[in-house]
């Protein structure tokens, strides 16, 4: 199946009729429309984006992280979750998503390790997931791993220029590959974000970091004792260290990682396509192939 690629002119032309030439559209695009918000593809609406996959037509999908609004349903979709159903239906019971818990949790393990599953998918499905994964190239190759050759990875990842981690830098290859490489570098890494989350945070509503009102950083709020104590808090306690955003990206950052690695033999899933942010949305989608 050919996907729409990330700019796609005729498209783009009937939302800005004023743009004529393939040329004009391009630098449009370019200058001006990707930073407004303007939808280069189709493939940047999420809707679309996962009705791509039904039109593949796959024999099995697995959606990893459903929660309680899987975007995936039907006989050949699979789950896995660091909950069981039974406790996801608690953790969601008194919110709307209740009711959407799947049925089934047909893989769950606590530190979200996808070494468990036993078995293989045409297509693996993450929505908020990727910036959770302690070792960003381990969960590249795992997902390798799962994928049945010629089979695909969406997924739907945070802007980070449209979401609380706004005061925060976006993340290196460099960062990337010296977590990977290092030992030690998870926890390392793990510090350095528990304290941006403590000392960067802001608010989480897309529209208006995209008005410009990004709110301030959280700021030092509190004496190192007390900050010490929620990070050990923290790092006792796994599911609660997965909570954290290890990674930051905008689309432009998450490209040049995501060739990065693969140009460096640390992945071997290569960049399909990435489609840029919707304006008043706080994520983008993007297809890596194996």
């Amino acid at each position: 199946m050919k996907f729409p690629a990330r700019f796609e002119y005729e498209f783009y032309i009937k939302q800005n009729p004023a743009v004529s030439s393939r040329e004009e559209a391009h630098e449009h695009f370019r200058t001006i429309g990707k930073a407004a918000g303007l939808k280069g593809s189709p493939g940047c609406d999420q809707g679309y984006f996962v009705r791509l996959i039904q039109h593949l037509k796959p024999s099995s999908i697995l959606e990893i992280g459903p929660g309680g609004s899987p975007k995936l349903t039907g006989p050949n979709v699979f789950y896995f979750d660091v909950k069981t159903e039974a406790e996801l239906r608690d953790r969601y019971k008194n919110e709307a998503g209740a009711a959407s818990v799947p049925k089934t949790i047909h893989f769950v393990e606590k530190d979200g390790d996808l070494g468990i599953i036993d078995r293989t998918f045409d297509v693996i499905f993450s929505a908020h997931v990727i910036e959770h994964t302690p070792d960003l190239i381990a969960h590249l190759r795992q997902i390798s791993d799962l994928l049945n050759d010629g089979g695909h990875y969406f997924l739907v990842v945070p802007n980070r220029k449209y979401t609380f981690d706004y005061f925060k830098a976006n993340t290196s290859l460099e960062e990337v590959v010296a977590t990977h490489i290092d030992p030690h570098g998870v926890d390392g890494h793990f510090l350095k974000i528990f304290l941006m989350e403590e000392f960067r945070r802001t608010h989480n509503t897309a529209q208006l970091h995209w008005d410009e009102a990004h709110g301030s950083a959280s700021g030092i709020k509190d004496d190192l004792g007390n900050i010490l104590k929620r990070l050990q808090s923290a790092i006792d306690r796994p599911v609660a260290r997965s909570g954290y955003h290890r990674w930051f990206f905008d689309e432009d950052s998450f490209v040049q990682i995501i060739e990065g690695v693969y140009a460096l033999g640390l992945s071997p899933l290569r960049l399909h396509e990435c489609y840029n942010t919707m304006r008043n949305s706080l994520s983008f989608n993007a297809i890596l192939s194996k």
